[in-house]
């Protein structure tokens, strides 16, 4: 699951589902080697991370954009694209 974020140019990341029987680990790897940069983040869960452990993906996407803001020197926190949930 590619998630990108609008306010900056970045590296993308790339949410991985290690147990996805849907989009197995071996098809996301191929799928993550076209996205060059793409910074890897890893869920032991199945196809929908965000139904099966909303939690836990939130708290990767946080601390994801939280190190990138760091890194970026952006003060404020990164909001959703507009129009987005």
């Amino acid at each position: 699951m590619p998630v990108f974020c609008s306010s900056q140019p970045h590296r993308p990341f790339y949410v991985e589902a290690t147990q996805d029987r849907s989009i197995v680990p071996a098809v996301q790897r191929r799928m993550q080697a076209l996205m060059p940069g793409a910074r890897r983040l890893s869920i032991a869960t199945g196809h929908t991370p965000q139904l099966a452990q909303p939690a836990v993906l939130a708290r990767l996407l946080d601390d994801a954009l939280s190190s990138f803001r760091e890194a970026s020197g952006v003060s404020q926190p990164i909001r959703p694209v507009k129009g987005m949930p």
